[in-house]
């Protein structure tokens, strides 16, 4: 071990390695991490085990936004052949008290 002042093993300073933290601790200071808004959360809701919510995407065009939601197990009442196909779901956010998401027909 140095002395303040004196060379470090690898050629490093101690008040180098000090000025260095401190220059570190400066930009973590500033990539903190931001919060989501839990008191006014807008809720949607899918069908019962579709996995609802699996994968969110939001998508805007013009002053229109939606959420696009994944349900990897959903049951089309078009595609009966088979079992648990999976569907997406698009939810307009905004304009929509009851907060219903519509069947996203896909092919």
């Amino acid at each position: 071990m140095g002395a303040p002042g004196r060379e470090l093993q690898g050629g490093a300073s101690s008040a180098g390695a000090i000025r260095l933290l401190l220059a570190l601790g400066c930009y973590l200071r500033a990539a903190l991490p931001y919060n989501l808004d839990t008191l006014s959360a807008q809720v949607y809701q899918g069908p019962d085990g579709a996995l609802f919510g699996y994968s969110v995407l939001l998508h805007s065009h013009g002053p229109s936004r939606w959420l696009v939601v994944g349900a990897p197990k959903a049951n089309w009442s078009t595609n009966s052949s088979v079992v648990n196909p999976g569907a997406i779901f698009k939810c307009q956010i905004g304009r929509n008290p009851k907060r219903d998401c519509d069947l996203f027909q896909v092919g």
